[in-house]
């Protein structure tokens, strides 16, 4: 098996992807060796970890690869939690913007030739919504993924995600657009 190799940002030379993630679960780990991290429930626990993995992401890694990894978690989290909502739509984009449209509102939907906007009046992640911590701006790359994952089950094809604003990041809401891509012979 060929491994992408990943541009880490520190001087160590540039290695495949399991030494990366052996080195960021180490230092990970290593912050939850303190005696407080015994006391703490199993959420808090998960929520600590997980913000702590994302910082060492930022410290150590290149921006297109915390892009992927992210991205990546976003996709097995649409796989795990919602997928379902898009294969039931089989292949019909406009009832699956019927079904975004019940969970984010209808005015929060719009759709103008193969461009699709989204607007998110919450921060929809259990992670970030039911959590106390703040998680690093590069964490809303999962949300890109989740929808990449989701819209490119319905349409069949690669989708592109553009995030434009977050509520992490300090905006007041959260804006998606999502590029489908054109049919032979379509234009905009």
């Amino acid at each position: 098996m060929k491994y992408r190799v990943l541009h880490c940002r520190h001087n160590e030379p540039e290695e495949s992807p399991p030494y990366v993630a052996n080195y960021l679960i180490r230092i990970c780990s290593s912050y939850f060796m303190k005696k407080e991290i015994q006391n703490m429930s199993r959420k808090e626990f998960v929520q600590r970890w997980i913000k702590n993995l994302v910082e060492t992401m930022d410290v150590y890694l290149d921006e297109d690869t915390k892009v992927a990894i992210m991205e990546s978690c976003g996709r097995a989290c649409a796989r795990e939690r919602a997928i379902h909502a898009a294969q039931e739509c089989n292949g019909n984009l406009d009832k699956f913007l019927a079904t975004i449209k019940k969970w984010i509102g209808r005015n929060n939907v719009s759709k103008d030739g193969n461009v699709i906007q989204l607007v998110y009046n919450k921060c929809f992640c259990p992670l970030v919504s039911e959590g106390y911590l703040r998680l690093p701006d590069t964490y809303c790359y999962c949300s890109r993924g989740w929808l990449q994952e989701m819209f490119e089950e319905v349409v069949g094809s690669p989708v592109d995600v553009t995030l434009t604003e977050s509520i992490k990041r300090g905006s007041q809401k959260c804006r998606f657009t999502i590029l489908l891509a054109l049919e032979q012979g379509e234009t905009t």
